[in-house]
């Protein structure tokens, strides 16, 4: 399921992560354990992928409120404007894209 991304052009112009809406310092912070420090390395990889990231690298630390808030602060968005409609599918595709990683892991 692939998500737009209409305020791209404007995170290209960007460089820190807190400058991308709703993503703080915790979150600047929490990227760096996955080696990425610009907006635009959150943009490029996007929230689905990102969140997969910061999810197997610190579980007890990353919760699907990041999803959310990665997804709509590159948006634009609040967090708290998320449709719950939107929050189930992304939790979904998340957390099968989670299981498949996790499945292949075992293997």
């Amino acid at each position: 399921m692939p998500f737009s991304f209409p305020n791209l052009a404007k995170l290209l112009n960007m460089s820190k992560i807190p400058t991308i809406k709703n993503l703080g310092p915790v979150c600047e912070e929490l990227f760096t354990l996955i080696d990425i420090h610009t907006a635009e390395e959150v943009a490029k990889l996007g929230a689905i992928e990102s969140y997969i990231r910061l999810k197997l690298k610190a579980p007890r630390r990353v919760n699907l409120m990041f999803l959310y808030a990665i997804y709509t602060g590159l948006r634009g968005r609040h967090f708290n404007d998320l449709l719950p409609e939107e929050k189930e599918k992304l939790k979904a595709e998340a957390n099968t894209k989670l299981e498949a990683i996790r499945e292949e892991s075992q293997q």
